[in-house]
């Protein structure tokens, strides 16, 4: 994929959508309920309401307005994409889950 367009632009929001799917998923959401570090626990609800705030950011935005940087970061928030959805895929190391959604965070808010 490579962000060229509005369109290109939209895809990779659809995939950020997705991924914020996958984070609320009842499997994900049961795995940090009962994880017994606290810190994790708070981590991974302010990550993820980090990321739906983005989505809600982007969505509010032109896309075309965002078009730079979202080129200028792809590759990186591609890669964070990826190994988020397989560490949720695999949902059993609340670690590796939250350093996945820590990334992607990151890469946003080099966007914005």
């Amino acid at each position: 994929m490579s962000i060229n367009s509005e369109a290109d632009a939209q895809a990779m929001l659809d995939k950020l959508r997705a991924i914020d799917e996958k984070l609320n998923q009842p499997t994900v959401l049961f795995l940090f309920e009962y994880e017994t570090d606290l810190g994790k626990r708070k981590a991974f609800n302010e990550a993820r309401l980090k990321i739906a705030t983005f989505i809600g950011e982007i969505t509010n935005q032109k896309i075309s307005d965002l078009l730079a940087g979202l080129k200028l970061n792809e590759s990186s928030l591609l890669e964070g994409i990826e190994n988020l959805n397989h560490e949720i895929e695999t949902a059993n190391d609340t670690a590796r889950i939250l350093h996945g959604i820590e990334n992607i965070v990151k890469i946003l808010t080099a966007i914005f």
